[in-house]
């Protein structure tokens, strides 16, 4: 019985469908249709571009899939990575340690890291905890500390994660945790984020300095990704409710139809998928898979990103002859409007030079993730001397050899690549990958890898049938010597032709072709001969560049919404617990204070009696140790007070143990086998305080440092020594703070604890609606409202103003934001700027660099900026800027926050007359 089947995969940028024809032996296509995926407010529901998707094939194939109630009336598979990749907030011991192994966690799991924070990594803890809180992870990946290590510093940093409470990208509940750190910290986390976060336990991935143990934990983010996180994407569970088998991710799916597929090739296999946000490379060495996710590189969503990781300078040195302006304003343009397709040769150039870098960035960040080369041994490492450096060895987490040249087959998959003609897709896998010997180079040219893959479960055999025969397409194949050469001669049917060392041949096909000591196969395709073994750029698509014609790029704009009125509520939010200054019914302007952040967060110190005490110490049982600790929950301690104390023996022998609270605090909790764990109390003053070390301890001011116990910029506590004289005269720190100097010419040490108090303000007038204590107040408001595209900088607020800049105000502007305009508001003090569009050069310098991801809201610098239409060189239309213009002088306030991934986030301007009323 012949039956159809539809199968899709949903990404994060395009929803592709095929409809497929089985009749029980083989697939046939009945057609296939892409449409943009809709994540996007205000169409946020998947469901709503997978059924324009079915409807445009049901009209194409002449055949209805739909029945009499809209339901689909045959069988429906799908992949799907419409959340626009497993998002992934890392918090870690060591950066270069566990920081690490637990990114290796992240991307194995198929995830994308959003960013790592670790202890040793120089940000201040309250830079950390705001961080944290800007960012909105799928889940948390946290580890740290060997088996028979301390677990103090694992308890710190979750601390600062239940002071930062990250929220889930999308909606409320708890956001899922994997800890897979020291198993002893486990009471810890739970005691202080379980009633944050869904917390769920893996194995120890570093018990010790030697060993790794990766599995467990990748096993549990890959289940959670799919039992929890893949299910929150907008519309996912009424998706997941019209489908014959579960729904499972784009990458699982094309793992699947390339492990089929390796059983049949002679040789390693890898396939890039170059998606919109991120680029996945499979690749199957020695009998093994092994999958990474480049975060945040792809043609769309992370265009951006690619020209910051790699250089634009590289980037654009592959289109040599389009303008650097012009290739930069298509970058940012497509990064903010990632549904747009390229459709002249210019756009379609510059994303595929911004393609093969990306490729090399994805390239080089598998093979340092998935193999290492540092264990390859010395006499493996001799044996590449004198060959080309791009063949570099390497070992298997499975301790398996392989260099590059074992690369039989590479596989480009994604848009890109399947709308890219078959020179251009050889040619970016070639500057990407640099493959070494003979290579097959191939193309997925519908990118359905997904497809076959999801349904390579029920139909094994037709699936790899059609990949093989109606996916696959062959490009070319490249033949790169392993040993350096001056030159190598070509027999071509015409003649010989030498090729120089750095040059690259192609050929149209290999049909007569000869060359000394290789075997060609004999098929016609497409002959690359590659002679580089330095860092050489070959011209784009093999040609010269003289030879290729580039036309007139047409930027993707946005038509400026009406500004509309209405009513407008918003939450402000201190960056951890403080105090907030204002009150339900209260009533705020512009500028007051909705709360302050007097006092950094408290620092959290951990009591190991054991460890104080001596671990060879036979009389020290787990209950000897709880017995003899004398505080309790809740108790507060002074630096110095004995926290333990231990009788033992009589006469002679009699000895008392004892150890003493290092801090002045409140005992938060006690645990087996005896690690008391204190808050510090911050009643500090913020005044300086002398002691005059010299006088008190009779000595002269040079020679004070012989007898002092702490350095200028240590922090100390309240009663800690910080000299020690003759006789063993001590002195005390007369309060908490840091050494501020140390004068030799005087003998005084001036401590200090430093308060720099951090106000929240309220950008608008309104009136508070509600408050969380010590955390934040939401504003009801009322005002002229109008959506950007983009904004860059913190919210900033001020009368709106056109014409000569005004000091603190926010200019509204009609044309381009031009780098002459950019210093005459820096020299004036605006607050912010509202212009219809920019240049990419222009943001860039004003940014100091390419903004990569668009995760914006926090730049520093010195006023921010709303784009209303989009990048290049437009106008607002004539009604919206006539409307604005009659708002002039009104409170104006940029909300510049941007976000382009999944839960995609954009800039807004509201505008208030000064009563509040519009």
């Amino acid at each position: 019985m012949v039956e159809r089947i539809l199968v899709s995969d949903v990404g994060s940028t395009t929803t592709k469908l095929l409809l497929l024809e089985h009749d029980g032996h083989v697939f046939r296509s009945l057609g296939s249709r892409s449409v943009g995926t809709t994540v996007e407010k205000p169409v946020e529901d998947v469901c709503e571009g997978f059924f324009k998707g079915v409807e445009q094939l049901s009209r194409d194939a002449g055949v209805s899939l739909l029945n009499e109630s809209g339901r689909l009336s045959v069988p429906f598979h799908t992949t799907s990575s419409a959340g626009g990749g497993l998002q992934i907030l890392v918090i870690a011991l060591a950066s270069s340690d566990s920081g690490a192994i637990a990114g290796t966690v992240a991307y194995t799991a198929g995830g994308v890291i959003l960013e790592s924070f670790a202890i040793d990594d120089n940000l201040p803890r309250v830079e950390k905890i705001r961080r944290m809180k800007h960012l909105s992870p799928d889940l948390v990946v946290m580890a740290g500390g060997y088996e028979d290590g301390a677990v103090a510093g694992v308890v710190n940093m979750a601390q600062l994660v239940a002071i930062a409470h990250p929220k889930p990208k999308y909606g409320g509940g708890k956001l899922p945790m994997v800890f897979c750190g020291n198993t002893k910290a486990r009471p810890f986390i739970s005691g202080m984020l379980q009633e944050q976060f869904s917390i769920h336990f893996a194995d120890n991935i570093r018990p010790d300095g030697l060993n790794f143990n990766l599995k467990p934990s990748v096993t549990e983010v890959h289940r959670l990704f799919m039992d929890h996180v893949m299910q929150m994407a907008p519309g996912y569970a009424r998706l997941a409710a019209m489908t014959s088998s579960p729904i499972i991710p784009t990458p699982a799916g094309v793992e699947r139809i390339l492990s089929l597929y390796s059983k049949k090739v002679s040789g390693d296999v890898v396939v890039a998928d170059m998606g919109g946000a991120t680029t996945d490379i499979f690749s199957h060495i020695k009998g093994h898979f092994q999958r990474t996710v480049a975060a945040n590189t792809g043609m769309s969503y992370s265009l951006s990103n690619i020209l910051h990781e790699a250089g634009r300078e590289r980037v654009f040195a592959h289109i040599p002859h389009i303008d650097s302006e012009t290739a930069g304003n298509w970058v940012l343009s497509k990064t903010l409007f990632p549904t747009t397709n390229p459709e002249c040769n210019t756009s379609k150039a510059v994303e595929g030079a911004a393609a093969a870098e990306g490729m090399r960035l994805a390239w080089r960040h598998h093979l340092e993730i998935s193999y290492i080369s540092q264990r390859v041994g010395f006499t493996e490492r001799v044996r590449t001397l004198g060959r080309c450096k791009f063949d570099e060895a390497f070992k298997t987490v499975h301790d398996d050899k392989f260099k590059v040249s074992e690369i039989a087959v590479l596989i480009g998959a994604g848009g890109i690549m399947a709308c890219s003609d078959p020179r251009r897709v050889a040619w970016i896998l070639v500057s990407g990958f640099r493959p070494k010997g003979m290579t097959l180079l191939m193309v997925d040219k519908h990118f359905q890898s997904p497809h076959m893959g999801v349904l390579s479960e029920k139909y094994p055999e037709e699936a790899l049938k059609y990949w093989e025969e109606e996916c696959l397409k062959p490009v070319g194949r490249v033949y790169a010597p392993l040993n350096k050469q001056r030159k190598l001669q070509v027999a071509t049917p015409s003649g010989i032709l030498t090729v120089k060392s750095g040059e690259v041949l192609y050929l149209e096909n290999s049909e007569g072709i000869s060359i000394p000591g290789l075997d060609l196969p004999e098929d016609r395709l497409p002959l690359i001969i590659d002679l580089r073994f330095g860092d050489e750029l070959i011209p784009m698509d093999f040609r010269r560049e003289d030879n290729v014609q580039y036309d007139f790029i047409q930027f993707p704009t946005r038509e400026t919404p009406d500004p509309e009125a209405g009513d407008v509520c918003r939450e402000f939010t201190l960056s951890y617990p403080g105090e907030v200054k204002v009150n339900p019914g209260d009533a705020v302007s512009p500028g007051d204070v909705l709360g302050v952040n007097r006092l950094i967060p408290p620092r959290i110190y951990f009591v190991d009696v054991h460890s104080a005490l001596g671990y060879n110490r036979t009389d020290l049982t787990v209950e000897a140790i709880l017995k003899g600790i004398t505080v309790s929950p809740g108790d507060r301690v002074s630096t110095g007070d004995k926290v333990f104390r231990m009788d033992k023996g009589s006469g002679i022998t009699y000895r008392r143990s004892s150890v003493e609270s290092p801090v002045r605090g409140i005992v938060t909790s006690i645990t087996s086998p005896g690690l008391i764990i204190m808050k510090e109390i911050q009643d500090y003053d913020g005044k300086p305080h002398f002691v005059n070390v010299s006088r008190l301890l009779g000595v002269k001011p040079k020679k004070i440092a012989g007898y002092l116990k702490v350095r200028k910029g240590e922090f100390v506590q309240r009663g800690q020594i910080i000299a020690i004289g003759d006789s063993f005269k001590t002195i005390p720190s007369p309060t908490t703070g840091t050494v501020m100097n140390i004068d030799r010419k005087t003998g005084v040490v001036r401590i200090q604890y430093v308060l720099e108090p951090v106000s929240l303000y309220s950008p608008m007038s309104g009136t508070v609606n509600s408050v969380v204590p010590g955390l934040s107040a939401v504003l009801n408001s009322s005002g002229v409202t109008i959506p950007g595209v983009a904004g860059f900088g913190p919210v900033r607020w001020g009368a709106l103003k056109t014409g000569e800049p005004e000091k603190n105000s926010i200019m509204l502007l009609n044309e381009p934001l031009s780098q002459s305009m950019v210093e005459s508001f820096l020299e004036a003090g605006v607050s912010g700027v509202i212009a219809p569009s920019i240049s990419s050069l222009t943001l860039v310098d004003f940014l100091g660099g390419d903004p990569g991801v668009i995760l914006t809201g926090d730049e520093k610098i010195p006023f921010s900026v709303v784009i209303l239409r989009g990048i290049g060189s437009c106008q607002l239309e004539k009604g919206v800027y006539t409307d604005l213009l009659k708002l002039e002088g009104s409170n104006c306030i940029l909300f510049t926050t941007t976000r382009m991934r999944a839960g995609v986030e954009r800039p807004m301007v509201l505008i208030q007359s000064e009563s509040g009323e519009d």
